[in-house]
């Protein structure tokens, strides 16, 4: 009997096995909405559509090849001045204990948080922290604002709270358009504080609202994100070597780190 006990539950098992596949067979559209195909337990991949064409569909060096046509591009469009403009700019307000906020959406916020993480920690020199902040990175104040009232005015209410004349409201945006930061700046220049926008060709409706316009000549948003990248690491540089010159002064540092590294002392104000 104990034989036939134990037959019987494996049969019932490999039915519930069977149930549980058609299941999932059924959430996934019977398997053809999602590319595969449910037989019991098991699912098959069917072939997805033709591959794309394009840089992406040619491989990586294809791909490289367009974004050095595009860097190119950028290198010829008259850059120099605004991101000269750019690094003086933030260099006077870190020297002077200023702060800097920085704003995007989607991939430009994680941009912010980048430039946030360069310049609150180090770039390639040691020396004092620096103050930036990241608006987008404070889910608990983006959420809290966007659900009591909109997502459009978020990042100009954390302008409204943490800038200061003196300051830069750094926004970035490939269209130029993304409402919340444009408010964003808008806030920033009734603050007394510098606008600096990032954006891609044309500039959008940043043009207007922003002091010092950096404006990559592409509407393709991957090609204008790897531009921005580039400037904004070149941007940290010259900064820092601002600062590191005694240009501008930038905050004292305690003798020793807490981990008991010297800290980099500030160059005096000239």
């Amino acid at each position: 009997r104990g034989g036939r006990d134990r037959s019987a539950a494996s049969l019932q098992a490999k039915m519930r096995i069977a149930d549980a596949g058609r299941g999932l067979a059924r959430v996934a559209g019977v398997g053809h909405a999602a590319g595969l195909r449910g037989e019991g337990t098991e699912f098959m991949a069917k072939p997805g559509p033709a591959p794309a064409t394009g840089p992406a569909a040619a491989g990586a060096s294809a791909w490289l090849r367009e974004t050095a046509a595009v860097l190119e591009a950028a290198a010829a469009a008259g850059l120099d001045e605004p991101v000269a403009a750019a690094a003086a700019a933030l260099a006077e307000a870190f020297g002077a204990r200023r702060m800097v906020l920085i704003c995007g959406n989607g991939g430009s916020a994680a941009d912010a948080m980048h430039i946030a993480g360069e310049t609150v920690g180090r770039f390639r020199r040691e020396r004092p922290g620096l103050k930036a902040v990241a608006l987008g990175a404070d889910a608990a104040v983006i959420s809290a604002w966007s659900n009591d009232y909109d997502y459009e005015s978020a990042f100009a209410r954390q302008v409204e709270a943490l800038g200061e004349a003196g300051g830069v409201v750094w926004g970035i945006s490939t269209s130029g358009n993304s409402e919340n930061v444009v408010r964003a700046l808008l806030q920033g220049r009734a603050m007394a504080m510098t606008t600096l926008a990032m954006t891609g060709e044309g500039g959008g409706r940043l043009a207007a609202a922003a002091d010092i316009l950096i404006a990559v000549p592409s509407r393709d948003t991957p090609r204008v994100q790897e531009v921005h990248r580039c400037l904004y690491h070149h941007i940290c540089e010259r900064v820092d070597e601002r600062l590191a010159a005694g240009r501008f002064a930038a905050p004292s540092a305690a003798a020793e780190t807490p981990d008991g590294r010297a800290a980099a002392q500030a160059p005096p104000v000239q």
